[in-house]
């Protein structure tokens, strides 16, 4: 230990640590390997029923666009931009079985989701981290549960997180140079960043206060500000305009219709804190809980270490931080907080915990970041003055921290496969059965598949009948059976009068484990937490 604490004191700054040239092939190596694991994992999960209504979006947009039906314009959910579900859409012309088609759209959603954590590595480049944090940054991105496995089957908030890591790329150019093209660049980045999701529309603020931030620091004129917001302005709408297509028959009214989140509506129930609650009635605070509780907790410290850093260099050493890191700090707090403080403020319905937001997670990383070396520089804040002695073994115990807490979250990965969406730290209970009780696990039913999979692999019967508490979800995830295993399998929404083979529940609205008359047959585990059950009144 003391051998190794020696050979680290000579590194006086972290920009230090794997600087030299070996780093571009370490880079490139984790980038094939993530890929080729990916392309071995996609076709483990389950199907969520967002992907057919992706399906009918694509269908009926499509239609609009090349004037076969007008069925868009009284569509529910016309706002929501069409763009990705048209590349997933893509299949239907060589692809004819339900489940070729639900496995390609896997493999296409995890590719886009892969191209977009290259392009996190170059942001966090753009932001004047070495290779080493940028690579660092770039596999926490990727280890963190919930998004590992959303990137697989998720069509909807991981295309969102990997366009808004594109318009983050994008603001940061602006940033450094505040010219027409890259402004041009960074307002169609935007404008596609809003088609994708409406909270797209915070990259408007958050692009006017980063060019408040450049006047304000005397890095722009006034008349260069003016011009800069306008051409962004300018091209995000344009952008907006050609590629949704709902505004061109009525541009102003469908576009306050867009903004006024009116068509977004679920009416489902959620547990949060062991209650269940309508998404109207869920406290204010649920979505900084579930943040909260789903973040791995070395990086929840390191982030509020981050904030404390980087307060530090934008209040009390303006003299001696750098303007390259005084940009990096206005990127870092607009973005978030901005971002935090609007979707508090008008009170979004955020469901289904924080996928809807699990953008913020790449801006939440940056503050990590700047943890790390605040930490390695001990350098946490105003009242630290000197580096103390102990400084080699505070690096030491940073580096330990943060191979334990990365080898913890790949642990976890491989044990709850394909369910690392179920990830819930510490804070809610050593055992993850105290999660269960208190927050949504499976809340799309993915695991409807595995447990049909058990069923029919257990049972050699010609037809099966299987009753489900979430028929929406089930009729999913028969879709990706096989064929001959579809032609074996019905599946049914519960009722007293059916007479099933077997009921498959995952506690959607009921949490006991044991039901009135049904015998429990068949579980599925994540760690000691139930998330699935199959029961029977067979009697054999």
């Amino acid at each position: 230990m003391k051998n190794l604490v020696n050979k680290l004191s000579r590194y006086a700054e972290v920009k230090n640590i794997f600087s030299n040239s070996s780093m571009k092939t370490i880079v490139i190596l984790f980038f094939l390997i993530y890929f080729v694991v990916g392309s071995f994992l996609f076709k483990d999960y389950g199907v969520t029923t967002d992907e057919v209504y992706q399906i009918d979006k694509a269908r009926i947009t499509l239609d609009y666009v090349f004037g076969r039906s007008n069925e868009l314009l009284t569509y529910p959910d016309r706002h929501y931009g069409a763009i990705f579900p048209i590349i997933l859409d893509g299949s239907k012309n060589f692809l004819s079985d339900s489940r070729d088609v639900f496995l390609y759209r896997h493999f296409i959603t995890f590719t886009f989701f892969f191209l977009s954590t290259i392009l996190f590595y170059k942001l966090l480049r753009e932001l004047d981290y070495n290779r080493f944090l940028s690579l660092l940054g770039t596999i926490l991105l990727i280890i963190h549960p919930h998004i590992f496995a959303h990137s697989f089957f998720n069509p909807k908030d991981i295309p969102f997180l990997s366009m808004w890591i594109l318009a983050l790329f994008t603001l940061t150019n602006v940033i450094k140079q505040p010219k027409v093209p890259t402004t041009l660049f960074h307002g169609f980045a935007t404008g596609l960043l809003v088609v994708f999701r409406l909270p797209g529309v915070l990259m408007w603020g958050i692009t006017g206060l980063a060019i408040i931030y450049l006047f304000i620091s005397k890095q722009i004129l006034f008349r260069k500000a003016f011009v800069t917001f306008s051409v962004f302005l300018v091209s995000s709408f344009a952008t907006l305009y050609i590629f949704l297509p709902i505004l061109w028959a009525n541009p102003i009214g469908e576009f306050i219709s867009f903004l006024s989140m009116d068509p977004f509506v679920w009416g489902g129930k959620e547990l949060f804190m062991g209650s269940f609650f309508e998404v109207s009635e869920l406290p204010w605070y649920h979505l900084i809980v579930y943040i909260v509780v789903t973040m791995p907790l070395v990086l929840l410290l390191l982030f509020v270490l981050g904030n404390m850093v980087s307060f530090n260099k934008m209040v009390f050493d303006r003299k001696n931080t750098l303007l390259d890191v005084k940009n990096r700090m206005a990127i870092i707090w607009i973005s978030f907080y901005f971002s935090i403080f609007v979707l508090l403020v008008s009170r979004a319905e955020v469901y289904n915990g924080w996928r809807h937001v699990l953008f913020l997670y790449p801006m939440i990383l940056l503050f990590v970041l700047e943890g790390i070396v605040g930490i390695w520089n001990l350098d946490l804040g105003p009242f630290i003055l000197s580096k103390p002695p102990i400084i080699r073994y505070v690096r030491v115990g940073l580096i330990g921290l943060l191979i334990g807490q990365i080898a913890i979250l790949i642990l976890f990965i491989a044990g709850s496969h394909p369910y690392e969406y179920t990830y819930y730290n510490w804070l809610t209970g050593r055992k993850l059965s105290n999660a269960r009780i208190n927050f949504i696990m499976d809340y799309w039913g993915l695991s409807y598949r595995e447990a049909f999979e058990a069923i029919l692999a257990k049972d050699d019967s010609p037809s099966i009948i299987v009753t489900v508490d979430n028929i929406f979800s089930a009729k999913q995830n028969w879709s990706i059976l096989p064929k001959k295993d579809r032609d074996r399998l019905s599946v049914e929404k519960y009722d007293s009068n059916v007479k099933e083979d077997y009921f498959v529940s995952i506690f959607g609205e009921f949490l006991p484990l044991e039901r009135k008359n049904l015998k429990l047959v068949d579980t599925i585990y994540v760690r000691d937490a139930v998330i699935n059950a199959t029961y029977s009144k067979k009697t054999k």
